[in-house]
């Protein structure tokens, strides 16, 4: 639309050009006030446009803040209410019969999760990879990454599967600390706020 615009002011200027070349004194005034309210015309056109078009990106804005906000809300929610399970079901113990009654309601409730949020129907894309180094010197094999898991202070646990380790990243993705873990690593995920399970 700019293009046009710019496409159309240097039209107007050359045909302005052209016409000026014959013309008497008399005439170029005239001429050039046709110019300026030609270029005021033009630039209030570009005004018009601008200002509508930033309205739209604004609205649009706005739109997607309010969708954002809304399945945060629906994640903090459901997040909230299964953790409510989870230590209730860490309270109930051996205990079948209440451990039957939880699981449903559990079931339930993950169910109208799913529903709420329901598919989103985006695909992501990747915007950048990057490759970091997380061996420490007591690492007898190279790493082999199996399970990721990022917290949310924004640092990451690695599962080390060669060297049978679970490894505390940064947010510079810099080995902090490590544990020792008896069997080979495959997978690692919060189960709680301050707990991770590893597999």
């Amino acid at each position: 639309m700019i293009e046009q615009m710019c496409g159309n002011l240097n039209t107007y200027i050359d045909e302005c050009d052209n016409n000026y070349v014959g013309t008497s004194g008399g005439n170029e005034q005239y001429l050039k006030e046709e110019m300026c309210r030609n270029v005021v015309s033009i630039v209030n056109e570009f005004d018009n446009i601008t200002a509508k078009e930033l309205n739209e990106m604004k609205d649009e804005v706005i739109r997607i803040k309010g969708s954002v906000t809304s399945s945060i809300h629906k994640c903090t929610t459901l997040h909230n209410d299964l953790s409510q399970f989870h230590e209730s079901f860490q309270k109930i113990g051996d205990n079948k019969e209440l451990c039957l009654i939880a699981s449903i309601k559990c079931k339930h409730i993950i169910q109208q999760a799913l529903t709420q949020l329901g598919k989103s129907g985006k695909a992501f894309n990747v915007q950048r990879k990057s490759v970091h180094n997380v061996r420490i010197p007591s690492d007898s094999y190279s790493c082999y990454i199996t399970g990721i898991c990022a917290l949310p202070d924004g640092q990451v646990l690695v599962a080390d599967y060669n060297n049978k380790r679970v490894k505390l990243l940064n947010q510079q993705y810099q080995v902090v600390s490590h544990w020792d873990v008896t069997a080979k690593p495959w997978d690692i995920c919060q189960i709680t706020p301050s707990e991770v399970a590893v597999a």
